[in-house]
């Protein structure tokens, strides 16, 4: 089976991210035995730039306009790649969300593999508030397209599919196939045992990952970090990701600032920070899935996560971490993590699950077959 994978030009699944979602779509397809070829979306047609100051402009006034959401951007991108997608001698079409596909006019079958529609963004993320009536009705408009065109539309969560309810779309379409750890490391029992073994049992050691700084619960992470030290024990945590903006002056917090996964030396650093951690901590007030989650659960790692959006299925409770409604309840987390941590067969069996939920569940061969199978399928009938 032959799949053209169509890039979206606008976020972090760009195919020039060697370690973001759409590498690992790819490969986890191709691992299942199928031909993939990745098609870019560039070079961006030079009006599109209209579009983008338009945008930047409009924010200026407070109006919250997003172009990545216009059907005239997103059909002059589908128009530029459009002669190379159809003289491809390929079984079908496949992408990470409706944006690639919804204007790209084909004959060969597309699919879409993602973990949120707009809807689940709207009103949640904060760049998603109070957006003008007429780019919500753009968004539905090619989110709609899109699924209708659609032979397949594939969610990593039950949550990204529950958004859907906003599109008359035949349900038959709908599938789960959930998303798993974004790097190449294919972890083994022993391993973890190793790993285990060699984790320091005289200090609780948290490690925050993330980009954005409230929305990903990094101030709620030193809350928790203080909370523990105060009760008497030794606890630090380590933060990837962003910098110390806030010019944290804290001796049990270290900054470790944003590593690159596909330098070896950053990777290296990057990995020590997971073996050696005691908990994942991520108390987002946003999350449509939880990559991180996956990647601490491939180190044997357990989470310490709020339970919104995507989370709220990614982490069971007692199995792969721990989860919370109230994220403002710090003595609550603090105590969960102290009880934990300090009863050793508890905690070890603990990194045991974590990493089996890894294998068994959160992992992308696991959806890449789902995906596979259900697209051959589709084309076999054809």
């Amino acid at each position: 089976m032959k799949l053209a994978f169509i890039e979206s030009p606008f976020d972090h699944s760009k195919l020039s991210n060697p370690m973001g979602v759409s590498t690992f779509i790819i490969q986890s397809l191709r691992n299942c035995g199928a031909i993939v070829i990745p098609i870019k979306a560039e070079p961006i047609p030079f009006f599109v730039n209209f579009y983008k100051v338009k945008e930047k402009v409009l924010h200026l006034f407070g109006i919250r306009y997003k172009y990545s959401r216009d059907p005239k951007v997103l059909s002059m991108i589908s128009e530029s790649i459009e002669e190379r997608v159809n003289s491809l001698d390929v079984d079908g079409l496949i992408s990470f969300g409706t944006l690639s596909l919804a204007f790209l006019d084909s004959d060969k079958p597309k699919f879409i593999w993602t973990d949120a529609v707009f809807d689940n963004l709207l009103n949640y993320y904060e760049e998603y508030t109070d957006l003008p009536k007429k780019t919500i009705h753009n968004a539905r408009y090619t989110e709609g397209k899109a699924f209708d065109e659609a032979k397949a539309i594939f969610f990593s969560s039950r949550y990204a599919l529950e958004a859907t309810r906003h599109y008359k779309i035949d349900k038959s379409k709908f599938h789960i196939a959930t998303f798993g750890a974004n790097h190449f490391i294919e972890n083994t029992s022993e391993r973890i045992e190793k790993i285990i073994e060699t984790k320091q049992r005289n200090e609780i050691k948290l490690l925050f990952i993330g980009y954005k700084w409230e929305g990903k619960g990094a101030d709620k992470s030193i809350e928790v970090i203080n909370e523990i030290n105060k009760r008497g024990f030794k606890a630090v945590l380590d933060i990837v990701g962003t910098e110390n903006k806030y010019h944290i002056n804290n001796p049990n917090v270290n900054f470790h600032g944003k590593l690159n996964k596909s330098i070896e030396s950053e990777n290296q650093v990057f990995i020590n920070l997971i073996q050696q951690a005691s908990f994942l901590t991520l108390l987002s007030k946003f999350e449509t899935f939880g990559h991180v989650v996956c990647e601490a659960n491939s180190f044997g790692l357990p989470a310490i996560t709020s339970t919104t959006g995507g989370l709220d299925e990614v982490v069971i409770n007692n199995v792969n971490g721990m989860k919370f409604e109230n994220t403002d309840d710090i003595v609550g987390i603090a105590d969960y993590i102290i009880e934990t941590f300090n009863n050793t067969s508890k905690y070890n069996d603990l990194c045991r699950s974590s990493f089996r939920e890894s294998q068994e569940r959160l992992n992308w061969n696991i959806g890449g077959r789902i995906v596979y199978d259900t697209i051959e399928k589709i084309i076999n009938k054809q």
